[in-house]
């Protein structure tokens, strides 16, 4: 698990200052066509508990889980009762070897849910090698296409059910609208707040993705359920709208409102293009 709290970049950039310019390093940011889960939390407590997500989620699909926070979050105080400090997470355990691998242990191999049970370091019977070259099902050297074609399929497939995660797409305001925003991180809680301030929250509706990469169903069917569709997020660039776009067609009516980091949104900034998405 990796946890990412972004501010302005790059480099140095401003230290103090809050940015959400780590997207496409976070889910590009690699060779060799590896997937990674990338996730972002939006408020305090979705600090806390995407932590635990991240832990059971690397745990369990045996793969790589940035965690995008920020500046903003990282260094906020706010005022709560602390039951989500005492609520039981549920947690995930790694898949672990059964009776049959006792009998001839492959740590790599090919199951139906595309994840390879492994064993603890010391357990008897159950060695096995690990290598940072292409391998095959016991981590020996394999260089032949359809090894490598068939661990890449592996990589991606078993992430697929993570696709089906609702709880990690959060969706406010009016459902049945047909004008939507998307947004994530910590610019989700003024755009909220703003919305509110414009009295413009029976007019649309807000997409807040935990799950950034691989993305959710739930974004998608967001997506496709709107005419008008405004992208709101704190770099330059636009990260998380191009993503989307590669991900997804998006509607014809499609603004994305973004800038630098270095000065926080507010809501005299947002109520334009909020409020002309609301009409």
């Amino acid at each position: 698990v990796i946890i990412d709290v972004q501010r302005c970049g790059p480099s140095t950039g401003i230290p103090s200052k809050s940015e959400q310019s780590d997207l496409n390093h976070a889910i590009y940011g690699g060779h060799g066509d590896a997937p990674r889960v990338v996730m972002a939390p939006y408020d305090v407590e979705g600090c806390y508990r995407l932590v635990h997500e991240s832990f059971d989620i690397t745990e369990h699909f045996q793969t790589v889980v940035v965690l995008l926070s920020d500046q903003w979050l990282g260094q906020t105080f706010v005022a709560t009762n602390g039951a989500f400090l005492e609520r039981e997470y549920h947690s995930i355990s790694r898949k672990r070897p059964g009776k049959e691998d006792l009998k001839e242990y492959h740590r790599y191999r090919l199951t139906d849910d595309h994840i390879s049970p492994m064993s603890n370091v010391g357990d008897e019977g159950l060695m096995y090698r690990t290598s940072g070259l292409s391998h095959n099902m016991d981590g020996a050297p394999a260089f032949d296409f359809e090894t490598h074609q068939g661990l890449h399929q592996k990589r991606w497939k078993k992430l697929m059910p993570l696709c089906q995660r609702d709880d990690l797409i959060k969706v406010f305001g009016n459902e049945t609208s047909t004008k939507g925003i998307i947004t994530w991180g910590s610019s989700a809680q003024i755009v909220l707040d703003t919305i509110k301030f414009l009295g413009v929250q029976n007019s649309v509706k807000v997409c807040v993705p935990e799950l950034l990469c691989p993305q959710a169903v739930k974004t998608d069917r967001f997506v496709q359920s709107v005419d008008k569709l405004l992208v709101v997020e704190m770099n330059y660039s636009g990260q998380l709208y191009h993503y989307l776009r590669s991900q997804i067609d998006l509607p014809k009516k499609t603004r994305v409102y973004c800038r630098a980091g270095g000065r926080p949104f507010s809501r005299g900034e947002l109520a334009e293009p909020i409020g002309e998405i609301a009409k």
